[in-house]
């Protein structure tokens, strides 16, 4: 991907984003609901899309210091993306093991949370 086209899909992400956000905290829904962003967005968050920038940023010459300050952004972004998507795999698989845990304490059942 282009980094101009992945300028255009961050920012319409965070749109996407921030409009979520907003609907939860000013009360018009109940939940804030990520997964369809995640699922749109998906290929922000790739090894190659990380590769991408990193490689237009090395090939910025120098003198160009706001475009090699947003290119190492957006790398720094894909790269905080990419690694929440990889976690949330084992985060959400522990989330499911935790919730299963049960314990008897004085004689009542109680769950790890």
């Amino acid at each position: 991907m282009k980094h101009g086209d992945y300028r255009r899909e961050y920012a319409a992400y965070r749109t996407a984003y921030e409009r979520v956000r907003y609907d939860f905290l000013s009360s018009a829904v109940a939940k804030p609901d990520f997964a369809p962003l995640a699922e749109r967005y998906s290929d922000l968050w790739t090894r190659e899309a990380v590769a991408d920038l990193a490689r237009a940023y090395a090939e910025t010459p120098e003198q160009f210091e706001t475009e090699r300050a947003a290119l190492r952004t957006l790398a720094q972004a894909a790269r905080l993306g990419y690694a929440q998507a990889r976690a949330g795999e084992a985060a959400a698989e522990l989330a499911h093991c935790e919730a299963a845990v049960r314990f008897e304490w004085d004689g009542a059942r109680r769950g790890s949370r």
